[in-house]
């Protein structure tokens, strides 16, 4: 996930595909200003780099 100065909302690749943010926040039960808050904070200029754990069969 990277999140740079001229990117509106942070860019999210999972498994080699761009999932869009608002997916992946609806997926974790937030809202989108919630799930950039969360990941990045204050720090709008980061990339970063974790694991999509899954506690149901749902795949992206």
């Amino acid at each position: 996930m990277t999140y740079g100065v001229d990117d509106a909302v942070p860019q999210i690749w999972i498994d080699g595909k761009q999932i869009p943010i608002e997916i992946v926040a609806k997926n974790d039960g937030l809202t989108v200003e919630q799930f950039v808050e969360w990941f990045f904070g204050e720090s709008k200029s980061n990339v970063f780099e974790g694991v999509v754990l899954h506690f149901t069969s749902f795949r992206y």
